[in-house]
């Protein structure tokens, strides 16, 4: 995807500027030039660098106090100096200050494109250590779980009360909407955390099998069942088990697993001996469970068990605010991924007319399908941005949302209209903050607002300037 990675070139001499340009564009990196530190050190703010290649004088901000400020706010990059001949002293403080190597003009072409190749090959290894390390300290954390939008922040307030404790816990949501992440953050944050967390998809399983999955078997309990075998509850003993879609499960389970919430006990498939079990049990589903008590498919006793503290998790279309993050996350996630493959790991960037018509699909399948329609997406550009073409033909020229839920709602006029006042507002914020790269000043002056007062609509929102510098960032 893309090429061998960016490189920015920073002297005040555009002749050699220039020629290094094409001499690093021809071997397939991604250059970029700066007459001046100040000038530098928006492009590193704004573009996903990796090596810099700086001469040491320059007129104003000089190559070694440009080292400095990259280091401070972007220790992943890897610098390259470029010195006088003669300067081995200025090269000796460069180095100490943390520069990756120094190179004297003038230079051979393949020397410098050596330097720099290596440069670039330890910037992907870090990456990569970054990438691996990240993963294993975030992987069940509430981080992991995006959205700063007010829907959001309830979830993450009622988690970080209910992961203490080893209450009973339903997750309700439409799929795609995260529920087994929620699920595995209160796991991963709770008492039982270093205990095992096991997961059952009750929907994935035949009826025929799911109780020898949730309780076990003996052997020769039924045809196939040619040696003993434990089942999800004594797998998850002292930890928790996370049952998937438990509206799924018929009427006969459910008496089973209420049984084993009441008693804390059980029997294997064709077994005698009770089995004693200590879990903790959350469970989620994408069903109305009180319809369901009301159709008769689902027990109220089981479902007031289950029901001692309940997670409702918003679908997408609730809570669109979230989608530039959510954007943000899954492409570097893409990135990371591409990366750990022994590609160069470039985040991908959205193009505004592209991420608008994101933000305008209702997205049925929830986050599920956003991730899915970026993988696609990331595939299918050129270079290291995504626009309109590289969406899924249902993403684009859509009909704007509001109006598709005008029809499936049963607002009134007033509802409606008010909907559409908030949905105009916000879409106008969101379109202004997307068209100046997330530059709130800039976007204000733009719509012919106060800069306070542009910002108290952001809020309202759920708004932040930095959801919008996907394509480049914005300098307020």
């Amino acid at each position: 995807m893309g090429s061998r990675g960016n490189i920015l070139i920073v002297d005040d001499e555009q002749n050699l500027s220039y020629t290094l340009k094409l001499i690093f564009e021809r071997a397939g990196y991604r250059v970029l030039t700066a007459e001046n530190g100040v000038r530098a050190l928006v492009l590193c703010d704004a573009e996903n660098i990796a090596v810099v290649l700086a001469d040491v004088s320059m007129a104003g901000m000089d190559g070694l106090e440009l080292l400095d400020r990259i280091r401070m706010s972007h220790p992943e990059i890897e610098v390259v100096m470029m010195t006088a001949y003669g300067s081995e002293e200025i090269a000796v403080r460069a180095m100490k200050a943390g520069a990756y190597d120094y190179i004297p003009k003038p230079f051979k072409n393949e020397e410098m494109l050596l330097v720099v190749e290596k440069a670039m090959e330890k910037y992907i290894l870090r990456r990569r250590a970054d990438a691996l390390q990240k993963n294993l300290e975030d992987r069940f954390s509430f981080g992991r779980i995006i959205g700063s939008s007010k829907p959001m922040m309830e979830i993450f307030e009622l988690l970080a009360k209910i992961s203490e404790t080893d209450v009973t816990t339903l997750i309700l949501g439409e799929s795609g909407t995260g529920k087994e992440l929620i699920a595995s953050a209160i796991h991963f944050n709770g008492l039982r955390r270093e205990k095992p967390f096991v997961k059952l998809n009750c929907a994935a399983i035949p009826e025929t099998l799911l109780e020898s999955e949730l309780f076990g078997h003996e052997r020769g309990a039924f045809t196939g069942a040619f040696k003993s075998r434990i089942g999800k509850f004594e797998a998850a003993d002292n930890g928790t088990l996370f049952l998937d879609e438990i509206g799924d499960m018929s009427l006969s389970t459910q008496a089973k697993v209420l049984r084993v919430i009441q008693e804390q006990e059980f029997e294997r498939v064709g077994g005698k001996e009770t089995i004693k079990t200590n879990v903790r049990l959350i469970a989620a589903t994408h069903r109305n469970l009180e319809k369901g008590i009301r159709d008769g498919t689902f027990r109220a006793d089981l479902f007031y068990r289950l029901n001692v503290i309940t997670v409702k998790v918003p679908p997408l279309r609730d809570r669109r605010e979230d989608i530039p993050m959510l954007v943000g996350h899954f492409l570097r996630e893409i990135a990371e991924n591409d990366l750990r493959e022994g590609h160069s790991g470039l985040p991908l960037a959205v193009e505004p007319a592209a991420l608008r018509s994101i933000m305008e699909y209702s997205w049925p399948g929830n986050i599920r399908e956003l991730r899915n329609a970026l993988e696609r997406a990331a595939v299918l550009a050129s270079g290291n941005r995504i626009v309109a073409r590289d969406l899924p033909e249902n993403l684009r020229g859509r009909t704007p949302s509001l109006f598709m839920e005008t029809r499936s709602r049963s607002w009134n006029y007033q509802e409606a209209k008010t909907k559409a006042l908030e949905e105009f507002d916000r879409h106008f914020i969101m379109d202004a903050l997307q068209r100046n790269n997330g530059n709130v000043s800039r976007a204000a002056g733009e719509a012919g607002m106060y800069r306070a007062n542009f910002y108290q609509k952001m809020q309202k929102h759920s708004l932040r300037a930095e959801d919008y510098k996907i394509d480049g960032a914005g300098q307020d």
